[in-house]
């Protein structure tokens, strides 16, 4: 007989409180992977610029840069000679004198002296292209990105527990990391037990059924952010349940059982907690989410839930799958 805890009178969504708290207790190993294969993953330690970005004044427009210093506009009508030179991305020239613009392509740096740009649309040639006037007030930093605007050399880009996109990827690559820490996926063995269950492939006799449980377990670890391991099918009779979950327990983070955790004199996932003298920390019975069980052993986290396909998920879905995520992203606080 399994001992019964106290959290067992919890209501059901005080249980997934705690057991999203005592998720945290578990901290999957970490391992480095490129940054590409890294979408949705967790970092697992802080990242930082090693660059100042931009690494110079550059405009954020096509258009014209200039020196608006130490007026602090041109207005509409302003004259500015156009010097013989051009400025396309990554590259730049010496020098800007007052008075003076220069064609810029976006991203392209500004001249020692230039403090704006003018963008096409706000600037007009005059007949022989040798000026430009000013066909809008343009105010000193217009359409200039500062340097270290967007980060900082040391500045923490994207903070540990992340979970990387896109977006937060394109940061980071930037920032000129390019291999990421991350948590591993928690590995988790899922075992299904019953002597009236067989495989998908295998046909079944009248008293027989075919099992859904760890196709369908496999499906919602993965959702959740897990590996799955399928460690079989169990009789409900002799050690075999045993003999599957001493495997389990040395390989895996997490144990999920299907079956065999009723009151029944055969239930072999319940009998075999009793004879390795696992208490249950959480367990519930008699409830629309029923029965769970969640225990810990040789410091692993393990879940027994209904073999009925429609309780499995459902409870799976409720706790187990909460659960998996928290273990890695941690988004609440003890």
């Amino acid at each position: 007989m399994i001992k019964k805890s106290s959290n067992s009178t919890l209501s059901n969504e005080e249980a997934l409180e705690y057991l999203l708290k005592a998720s945290h207790k578990f901290l999957p190993h970490t391992e480095f992977i490129p940054l590409k294969n890294a979408y949705n993953r967790i970092l697992a330690v802080d990242v930082f610029s090693d660059i100042n970005l931009p690494g110079a004044n550059t405009s954020s427009r096509d258009g014209y840069c200039l020196k608006v210093s130490p007026k602090k506009v041109f207005y509409e009508q302003t004259t500015l000679k156009i010097l013989h030179k051009e400025i396309h991305a990554g590259h730049t020239i010496n020098s800007l004198k007052f008075g003076e613009c220069a064609y810029i392509a976006t991203g392209g740096i500004l001249p020692e002296g230039a403090d704006s740009v003018v963008p096409f649309e706000s600037a007009e040639l005059n007949e022989n292209k040798t000026e430009i006037i000013l066909k809008a007030p343009i105010e000193k930093g217009d359409f200039v990105r500062p340097t270290a605007s967007e980060m900082k050399i040391g500045e923490k880009i994207a903070a540990k527990f992340s979970k990387i996109n896109p977006e937060l990827a394109g940061k980071i690559v930037s920032g000129g990391t390019f291999i990421v820490e991350v948590f591993k996926k928690p590995i988790v063995a899922i075992l299904t037990s019953g002597d009236e269950i067989v495989l998908p492939w295998e046909k079944p006799e009248p008293w027989q059924v075919r099992t859904s449980n760890p196709t369908v377990m496999a499906m919602l670890v993965e959702k959740y952010g897990g590996e799955c391991l399928d460690f079989g099918i169990a009789k409900d009779t002799g050690d075999n349940m045993l003999d599957l979950f001493t495997k389990a327990i040395k390989t895996a983070d997490v144990i999920v059982t299907s079956g065999g955790i009723a009151m029944g004199r055969h239930d072999p996932v319940r009998n075999m907690f009793s004879k390795l003298n696992i208490e249950s920390v959480f367990q519930k019975y008699g409830s629309h989410y029923r029965p769970i069980f969640y225990s810990e052993y040789q410091n692993k986290p393990i879940f027994a839930l209904p073999g009925t396909p429609q309780g499995m998920y459902r409870i799976f879905e409720k706790f187990v799958g909460p659960y998996l995520e928290e273990m890695v992203e941690r988004r609440i606080e003890n």
